[in-house]
């Protein structure tokens, strides 16, 4: 997935991209949303991070999609890359 960020605030594009992949920014837009998200590891190797995310979906699944998928509520661990040579 490729991003295009364009702003009329006065950061450059290094300081932006460093607060759009921080951890502090994901946490607080996943919670805007009504998930929560906990990093589990994060791993620098050859320009590209390497993240474990583990994803709680603060709503309870509705009553069909609950029975379908055998639970409530919704949770996954997510394995993130973010190359930063792009």
């Amino acid at each position: 997935m490729n991003f295009r960020l364009e702003h009329v605030f006065p950061a450059d594009v290094e300081r932006s991209w460093a607060t759009i992949i921080s951890d502090d920014f994901a946490t607080q837009s996943y919670g805007q949303s009504g998930i929560d998200r906990t990093l589990i590891s994060t791993e620098e190797r050859d320009g590209k991070t390497y993240s474990v995310i583990q994803v709680r979906v603060r709503e309870p699944l509705p009553s069909m999609a609950a029975r379908v998928l055998g639970t409530t509520q919704l949770s996954w661990t997510q394995n993130q890359i973010t190359d930063h040579r792009i």
